[in-house]
């Protein structure tokens, strides 16, 4: 597994970059940006009934598959000034690397040959203006995954950072068994961390949401299928880290 942080982004989202970065900086990893195209968008400006709707207008307008290509480009020239800005400033190597396919696969296949994997917000979401970040969250199963997804999360908030800790299990004894783990991985923090019982995953990323998290960390052993990252991913209203 090569020692580097993958940032997936759809648009640009500071919060994403900026955990992508520190991540890096902490684990003397390269940054890797990643911006995928995404095929069935570009499947269906091909077509000839395709059009847009303006925000601010409501009006409607063809959608071109020629212009729709030049603004992907754009997007990803943008995206990958912001990557190699912030990168240079924390001196971290650093590269960038354009696909086409569906961005969920292509997230979890490039992820695949990286220690950790920060997935921005889809470009639909909109932040609440003026919302205070809230504290930053883990999904605790007691894998191997979920261990090093809370070292990493410990690691990278700030002394006195608001950490809150899900934890999931299928029995009375695995929740023992998780409490205990988090009490003895978590006990140099100060102030404790916030622990709570969750369903899983779902209710973990609504939780996330509700709570305006600022970031919301799995292992990859919790997030193996596309159909689950990108419930999490619209759900969570938070950049994803997924720690392999």
């Amino acid at each position: 597994m090569n020692n580097r942080v993958l940032l997936a982004l759809d648009m640009l989202d500071e919060a994403a970059l900026e955990a992508a970065v520190e991540i890096a900086r902490l684990r003397s990893a390269s940054l890797e940006g990643l911006y995928v195209e995404d095929t069935d968008l570009l499947r269906l400006a091909a077509l000839p009934f395709a059009a847009e709707i303006a925000v601010t207008s409501a009006a409607a307008r063809r959608l071109e598959l020629v212009q729709l290509e030049r603004e992907l480009r754009a997007h990803a020239t943008a995206l990958r000034r912001q990557v190699e800005h912030q990168a240079t400033r924390s001196q971290l190597e650093w590269s960038f690397s354009v696909t086409r396919g569906s961005r969920l696969t292509a997230t979890l296949t490039n992820a695949q040959s990286s220690q950790v994997c920060v997935l921005g917000r889809p470009a639909s979401f909109a932040a609440a203006s003026g919302t205070k970040p809230g504290p930053v969250m883990v999904l605790f199963d007691g894998t191997p995954t979920a261990r090093r997804a809370l070292e990493t999360a410990a690691a990278i908030i700030e002394p006195t950072g608001d950490l809150t800790i899900a934890i999931t299990s299928d029995t009375a004894e695995q929740i023992t068994a998780n409490c205990q783990m988090v009490r003895e991985l978590t006990a140099p923090l100060a102030p404790a961390p916030r622990i709570q019982l969750t369903g899983g995953p779902d209710e973990t990323a609504r939780t996330a949401r509700t709570r305006h998290a600022a970031l919301l960390l799995l292992g990859a052993d919790t997030v193996t299928d596309t159909t689950l990252l990108g419930r999490l991913q619209k759900s969570a209203g938070c950049p994803l880290v997924i720690v392999r």
